[in-house]
């Protein structure tokens, strides 16, 4: 079972934000403002696009035709759920200028979010180091009786504090004097 894409969402968006909060804080890194919409987009993107092997999901209905197609050849939480997607969106984006580089990177978070949060989940990830390490082993980030299981109990409440904390962190990030600006 994997998670709703409305938590996927929100983890990743959270997970972004709260990667900038370290940069701005411990490195001093300063992105500028016309740099964020691109990584943002990618995020937003890349938290649903691994679950486009299962044609039940939120992505999956959307874009039925390739999903059905791609489930066909691919078993759910397989391929797509490896890190050799994440990591090789990451590189290729040091092959390109400004703009499409931040857009692959906010592509290669995106999707490295959504892994992480299903490493969360009831289900873990089977084949999560494809195509090294094993594909029988089912790895997870908590112990199975804290995963979350699909739009139950601690996935309700995940996501309630996940949009708390998305709103608070914008706060954190964006400086008064660019609200002062609109």
């Amino acid at each position: 079972k994997s998670m709703t894409h409305s938590t996927h969402v929100s983890f990743s968006l959270n997970a972004l934000f709260f990667v900038m909060l370290l940069a701005l804080h411990c490195g001093n890194i300063f992105l500028e403002y016309s740099l964020f919409a691109p990584i943002l987009s990618g995020v937003i993107l890349c938290s649903l696009l691994p679950d486009l092997d299962e044609p039940k999901s939120y992505i999956g209905k959307k874009m039925f035709f390739i999903s059905n197609w791609t489930s066909f050849f691919l078993k759910h939480r397989g391929v797509l759920h490896s890190l050799m997607a994440p990591l090789s969106l990451c590189g290729l984006a040091f092959f390109f200028e400004e703009m499409l580089f931040y857009g692959l990177l906010g592509l290669s978070f995106g999707y490295l979010f959504h892994l992480i949060a299903d490493l969360m989940s009831e289900g873990g990830i089977k084949g999560f180091f494809f195509p090294f390490g094993s594909r029988s082993l089912t790895y997870a980030l908590l112990p199975r009786r804290f995963r979350f299981k699909t739009n139950g109990f601690m996935e309700k409440h995940l996501r309630a504090l996940l949009g708390i904390s998305f709103f608070y962190q914008m706060y954190l990030i964006i400086p008064l004097e660019v609200v002062d600006d609109f």
